[in-house]
C-alpha cells in the first residue's frame, strides 16, 4: 500500500506540476532568425536589418536584433538577425534591408499552436542595388516612412539625393514636414521647435545651423516625436501640455563617433568669395561642433537645393552673408 501511495503521490505531483507549467509555456514568445546573404556570393552580409509590420499596415511591430553566435574556436561565424513575436495567430511581412542591396520583402505566417519557440528561416539572399546608368534608371523598393508609437521615423536612404546635397534639402522630401518662408519646420501643422543630433541639441534648437551644414549621406534615421527638452523647460512649457516637437537627426554608425568635415568655397571677378564648413566631433560622453558661412554673393539660399548659381538669382541689391557658431557637449557618469 505504501508503495502504491508514494506511486501514485509522484503522478499526481507530476501532473500538477505541467499543469502549473502551461500557462507559462502557452506566453513564450516565438523567436524568428535568419542568415542575410548575397545573392550571388553568398557571403554573410553582416549589417542586415530587419522591421516587421502587419500586412497593409504602416505602424511598427519589432525589429530585428543582430546576434552573432559563439561557435567555439571556428573562424566563421555568420551573423544572424532574430525576431521575437508574440504566439499568436498572424501574418507578418518581414522587411530585410541592407546597405547597397535592395529591400526583400518575405510573409510570415505565425501559429501560437506551433510548439516550436525557435524557427529558422535559413540563408536569405538579398541583391544588389544597380547602379544608374545614363540611359537607365533603376528605383528599388525602400521604405521611406513608418510609425514606432508616437514617433514618426524617415528611412534616409530611401530618398534618391544628389551628390552635395545637405540635410535640409533631404528634410525637405519629408512627407508632412514643411518649411515657412522663415525658415521655421512643422510636421503636419505643427512647429518643430528643436533639432537633435542622436538624440543632443547642439545648436539650441537653431534647426537651421545643423541641417545646412551637414551632409544628407550622414544621415541614417529621422526621427519626429514629443520631447520636453532642456530648452522648452527654460522657456516655461507646461508639463501637462502637449510636449514641444523635436526632429531627431540619427547619422549612420560610421558618422556617429569620430569626426565630421564638409567644406566648399570659391572665389572669382570683383572680389567674389563663397566659403561654407563644418567641423564635428563626437563619442559617447562629449560632442564638439563648429560651423561657419560667409559669402559676397547675395546668395542666402541652403546647400543642395541646386547645383548651380546665377547673378538672376540675387535681386537688384548686393548684400553679404556671415555666420557661424561653435558648441560644446560633456555628458557626466549620471547622464547630466
Amino acid at each position: 500500500m505504501t508503495k502504491c501511495f508514494f506511486i501514485r503521490y509522484v503522478m499526481l505531483s507530476a501532473i500538477a506540476l505541467v499543469a502549473l507549467s502551461l500557462p507559462f509555456m502557452a506566453k513564450a514568445d516565438i523567436i524568428y532568425s535568419f542568415v542575410a546573404v548575397d545573392s550571388i556570393t553568398g557571403t554573410n552580409i553582416r549589417n542586415a536589418k530587419c522591421l516587421v509590420f502587419e500586412p497593409g499596415d504602416s505602424v511598427l511591430v519589432t525589429e530585428g536584433i543582430p546576434v552573432t553566435p559563439s561557435l567555439g574556436n571556428s573562424l566563421i561565424i555568420k551573423q544572424e538577425v532574430a525576431i521575437i513575436l508574440p504566439p499568436k495567430d498572424a501574418r507578418y511581412n518581414f522587411f530585410i534591408d541592407a546597405r547597397g542591396y535592395d529591400t526583400r520583402v518575405i510573409s510570415v505566417d505565425v501559429s501560437a499552436k506551433d510548439d516550436n519557440r525557435s524557427i529558422s528561416l535559413g540563408e536569405i539572399a538579398l541583391l544588389k542595388t544597380p547602379k544608374r546608368l545614363d540611359e537607365v534608371t533603376v528605383t528599388a523598393t525602400k521604405i521611406k516612412m513608418y510609425y514606432k508609437g508616437d514617433t514618426v521615423v524617415y528611412n534616409a536612404d530611401a530618398f534618391m539625393m544628389p551628390d552635395g546635397s545637405m540635410l535640409s534639402e533631404l528634410i525637405r522630401k519629408l512627407d508632412g514636414v514643411t518649411y515657412d518662408e522663415r525658415g521655421q519646420m512643422f510636421h503636419n501643422g505643427r512647429k518643430i521647435e528643436s533639432m537633435l543630433l542622436s538624440g543632443r541639441d547642439l545648436f539650441n534648437g537653431e534647426t537651421q545651423s545643423l541641417i545646412n551644414n551637414l551632409g544628407a549621406y550622414t544621415a541614417d534615421k529621422i526621427k519626429i516625436y514629443e520631447q520636453t527638452t532642456d530648452r522648452s523647460k527654460f522657456l516655461g512649457y507646461d508639463e501637462n501640455a502637449d510636449k514641444p516637437l523635436v526632429m531627431d537627426i540619427h547619422l549612420k554608425k560610421e558618422y556617429s563617433f569620430g569626426k565630421i568635415i564638409s567644406a566648399n568655397g570659391g572665389y572669382g571677378t570683383a572680389n567674389r568669395y563663397l566659403g561654407r564648413g563644418y567641423f564635428g566631433i563626437y563619442n559617447d560622453t562629449f560632442a564638439l561642433s563648429a560651423f561657419g558661412n560667409a559669402n559676397n554673393l547675395s546668395d542666402s539660399r541652403d546647400p543642395g537645393r541646386q547645383d548651380y548659381w546665377s547673378m538672376e538669382n540675387t535681386g537688384a541689391s548686393e548684400s553679404s552673408y556671415l555666420s557661424g557658431g561653435i558648441m560644446y557637449q560633456y555628458e557626466t557618469l549620471d547622464k547630466k
